[in-house]
């Protein structure tokens, strides 16, 4: 399969600005997180936008960085304990395993779009490139077997999943739309496990 630009990576700039405005929209819940799952023919890769509505929430985690405590950050040091702080956040509880292997996430990307602000207050966002490598012998039997589990995951997940063009995704439990190649956006557990599959699509006649 020839090689193409990661699903994912795609879309990074895409949700750097949208998560700058999605936060104030999601009252229900302080903390969430949208995944994007993508299969490619090497590699994973998991787009994960993280966001915290303006709230008591977002005032400790910011508490941990904003040194000024202005909704600024402003220096190297800032810049650095906000890393610190918020990328466990975004990836707490998230795990991949392919054909029953487990294989160790790596962030290749962490983004901090504006935060948005309400009333004075500002919120917490974070958009993060995750990836995994796929072993050389992923593909021997044609068709892979993901599963993403998120044990113990803080606040409100949903999913979206593609896989590369040249291949087909089923997933049970992902909305799916005759023709679309994307499923979902799906609610997830905070605790649970979405199984999905991927074989080389037939060939076009």
């Amino acid at each position: 399969m020839k090689r193409t630009r990661p699903i994912a990576l795609a879309l990074v700039s895409v949700f750097v600005v949208a998560a700058a405005t999605t936060v104030g929209r999601a009252h229900d819940f302080q903390e969430t997180r949208r995944l994007v799952l993508s299969v490619e023919e090497r590699r994973v890769e998991l787009l994960v936008v993280y966001e915290v509505r303006p709230s008591r929430v977002a005032d400790a985690i910011r508490a941990r960085f904003d040194s000024g405590d202005d909704g600024i950050v402003r220096t190297g040091l800032e810049r650095l304990a906000r890393a610190q702080v918020v990328g466990p956040r975004v990836r707490h509880g998230l795990s991949l395993s392919v054909d029953g292997r487990a294989l160790p996430l790596a962030v290749e990307r962490l983004a901090f779009p504006q935060a948005p602000r309400e009333g004075g207050r500002a919120g917490v966002a974070a958009v993060a490139l995750l990836s995994a490598r796929l072993p050389a012998e992923a593909w021997a039997t044609g068709s892979l077997d993901v599963t993403l589990r998120t044990r113990g995951a803080r606040g409100r997940l949903t999913l979206e999943a593609q896989a590369a063009p040249g291949y087909e995704m089923t997933a049970a439990g992902l909305e799916s739309r005759p023709g679309d190649p994307v499923l979902g956006p799906s609610a997830l557990s905070a605790s649970g496990a979405v199984a999905l599959t991927v074989a080389k699509a037939p060939a076009a006649r």
